[in-house]
């Protein structure tokens, strides 16, 4: 009987403290990126970037990076967003690509990544990575 006691008790702790870990476990913002859609883009395109961001609570900041590596260094770019305390649970952006100032010759890799905060803590990050170029 002395056992049985000590394994109810032992049983109890554990049950209360999985229920405890199952609740603290948070829920990270999720990162929905409509477009670019595309891995490949030809010059001369308008490339779309629409991007939705949703959390159950509210998000905080928002970092937006868009790195253009092209082949003639002329056309290189890195763009950087910010946008802190948004205190929403929504929030999207969207903007064009303009590639009809491009050169005929060059090839580029471009980089677009969202990093984003919410209020409890949590983060979340994605990565698109597409290429344009002639042909």
């Amino acid at each position: 009987m002395k056992y049985f006691k000590h394994f109810l008790y032992l049983f109890i702790i554990f049950t209360f403290s999985s229920c405890e870990k199952e609740k603290e476990e948070k829920i990270k913002p999720n990162i929905i990126i409509e477009n670019p859609s595309n891995d490949y883009y030809l010059i001369g395109e308008s490339i779309p970037v629409s991007i939705s961001v949703n959390h159950e609570e509210n998000i905080d900041n928002i970092t937006y990076y868009e790195i253009l590596n092209c082949s003639d260094d002329n056309f290189d770019s890195f763009n950087l967003l910010e946008w802190k305390n948004i205190y929403e649970s929504n929030w999207s952006y969207s903007k064009t690509i303009e590639t009809n100032k491009m050169s005929e010759n060059i090839a580029c890799t471009c980089r677009i990544q969202i990093e984003v905060t919410a209020l409890n803590n949590t983060e979340s990050k994605i990565d698109v990575n597409f290429e344009i170029s002639e042909e």
